[in-house]
Order: structure tokens, then sequence, then C-alpha cells
């Protein structure tokens, strides 16, 4: 998956920092779902302000889902707007909006990237459920090989402890 960088829809350049931040921590946040694999923002960021077509991503990052979104900062709110997409097909798989006031601005930003990245997470889980269900191997041996190489990998390579927390308070 890569998190493109986001658009600052406010009008005023100084708020683009408010679309580097939701981005740098969206795709920090996604990282760290188990199984995800998700593109450095230093390649993410080489698409900043082109038009991009998602379904180049697929072939030029290797990635299956595209993270796209903007932030648009009102009088006394900021509003963050996100889609996912799929590079396979270019079809958007999911979209999301969140308002917040800017009251206290470190607690709306850990707040929106939180609710977004747990949502997408979860959404994630789904999609890929869904595709393996469709995959699924014919032949009962390879899928017992799948089976065996996903606990392998889970052992090896345990669920962040930071992440399952924040998923267990929600």
């Amino acid at each position: 998956m890569v998190v493109l960088p986001f658009e600052n829809l406010s009008g005023d350049p100084k708020n683009d920092y408010l679309a580097d931040a939701i981005t740098d921590d969206l795709t920090s946040d996604l990282s760290h779902v188990t199984g995800a694999f998700v593109i450095a923002r230093s390649s993410a960021y080489t698409y900043r302000g082109k038009p991009t077509d998602v379904r180049r991503l697929n072939s030029e990052l290797g990635v299956r889902y595209a993270v796209t979104g903007s932030v648009r900062r009102l009088a006394t709110k900021l509003r963050v707007n996100v889609q996912l997409a799929s590079t396979e097909s270019g079809n958007q798989l999911w979209t999301g909006r969140v308002d917040e006031a800017l009251d206290d601005i470190g607690s709306w930003q850990d707040g929106i990237v939180t609710r977004i990245a747990t949502t997408l997470g979860v959404t994630m889980v789904d999609i890929e459920g869904a595709r393996s269900a469709r995959e699924r191997p014919i032949n009962p041996d390879e899928f017992d090989l799948i089976l065996r190489a996903r606990s392998l990998r889970r052992r090896i390579n345990p669920p962040c402890q930071r992440c399952s927390a924040s998923r267990a308070s929600l």
C-alpha cells in the first residue's frame, strides 16, 4: 500500500504542513498493521503535486492499494477526506471523512490519524480476506502450507505491542 501525499485544499500554502503531518502519521500508523506492506514516505512523496492514475502505482511501486486524501482548514475545524483505491482496477474501495475542531492541535491530529488508520486497517483485513477466499487454492495441501507459513511468520515476527494495545482500547 502507498499513502500518497494528501492535498491541502485550504487555498493557503501555509497549511501544507497539516497535509504533510497527516500523511506522515498515517504512513507510520498503517505500517504497524499486521501483514501490511507500506511504501516509504520518501518514495510516496515523489508523486506530490502530480496527477496520478492509481493504476500506474501497481506496476511502478508493486502495491495493490493507494490511500489518497485531502485536508481543508475551515474556520474552526479541520476536514480530512480519505480514499482507498485498488491499484489493479482503479476502483475506489472505501471513503471516509473526519471533521475535527481545531482547539488543541496535538490531540486532534492524533485523533484523526488514529481513527483513519484503525478504519483502514479493518477495511484492509476485510478486503484481503475476501480476496483470499476468492483465490483460495483448490489443492488442500497448498492451503495447508499457506496456513503453516502464516503461523510461522506470526511466531517469527509477532504483532507490535503498541499497535495491539491501541486497537484493544478502541
